[in-house]
């Protein structure tokens, strides 16, 4: 009797150990696993060894190598500023004729790729806005714009008349706009005294980038 106690004790405890066990796995797993919250372990993962290529050889010798190391775009113009080129340096003219062809390429060049396109593929040509204004017109948007000035902008008048913003300016400048040009500049004058010594000195030098751009300068 006492041995059939026995041999059912003992045949029990292990699976009483084992339920114990796999009850605590899951526990013991999460309570262990590692994650990258703290800077060493994120130093550590991003630790990652250097290229093959990027490495020097022992065998070879110690002179200069050659690496293949392209850049991730094109090169521009931007990459070489004029103010570290010297004034007689060719590279200015050529940077500008390639920034200006890059910008509005030639139509020769593209004369050929357009014939051999469909016509679904080829993009839609934006027609002009603008159109002839009669003189009726004309004569009406300067009494508009003599009434008030302000309320009768250039750019209003340029929308209302569907044309285009020099063409008002050449219909409407009149001797007697002079008035209504000086507030406008009284107005610039009272803004510019709240600009700062950097500001007026960032204008100052935009100002003279244009004049030196259209100079030749640069």
């Amino acid at each position: 009797m006492e041995a059939q106690l026995l041999l059912r004790t003992a045949t029990s405890r292990p699976l009483v150990a084992t339920s114990r066990l796999g009850s605590r796995a899951p526990l013991l797993c999460q309570q262990q696993r590692r994650t990258k919250l703290t800077s060493n372990r994120l130093k550590r993962a991003l630790n990652i060894p250097p290229h093959p290529d990027f490495l020097v050889d022992p065998s070879r010798s110690q002179g200069d190598v050659v690496i293949f190391n392209p850049p991730a775009s094109e090169p521009s113009v931007y990459h070489t500023p004029f103010k570290f080129l010297p004034k007689n340096d060719p590279r200015r003219r050529s940077n500008l004729a390639n920034l200006f062809t890059s910008v509005y390429p030639s139509k020769s060049s593209h004369t050929g790729d357009a014939a051999a396109l469909p016509v679904d593929s080829l993009p839609a040509v934006k027609s002009s806005t603008s159109r002839l204004v009669t003189e009726a017109e004309v004569r009406e948007m300067r009494e508009k714009r003599l009434s008030d000035p302000k309320r009768w902008s250039v750019t209003v008048l340029a929308r209302e008349y569907k044309t285009t913003k020099p063409f008002v300016m050449l219909a409407t400048g009149t001797a007697k706009m002079t008035a209504h040009k000086r507030e406008m500049q009284a107005e610039l004058d009272k803004v510019k005294e709240r600009w700062g010594p950097k500001k007026i000195k960032a204008r100052e030098d935009r100002d003279r980038r244009r004049g030196m751009m259209f100079n030749g300068e640069i």
